[in-house]
């Protein structure tokens, strides 16, 4: 796809969606990160329902191995 046709789309959902929200519970880019991995697999809900692992997301984002290595336990 050209440049100019993927900043038409952008450019589209902008107009028609000016402030886009999402369930997703997060305090953090890297949250969110996590959280949108963890929704493709799973619903929203079930994963705001994990507020253990939300936590622990925010204290160990530089040991994101060990984090993920817990969260494959669930």
């Amino acid at each position: 796809m050209k440049n100019e046709s993927i900043q038409k789309i952008f450019k589209i959902l902008r107009r028609k969606n000016p402030e886009p929200k999402t369930d997703l519970n997060y305090k953090s880019k890297f949250q969110l990160l996590i959280a949108v991995i963890l929704s493709a697999q799973a619903t929203d809900k079930s994963v705001n329902a994990q507020p253990k692992y939300c936590s622990e997301m925010q204290n160990h984002q530089r040991d994101f191995k060990s984090w993920c290595e817990k969260l494959s336990s669930i």
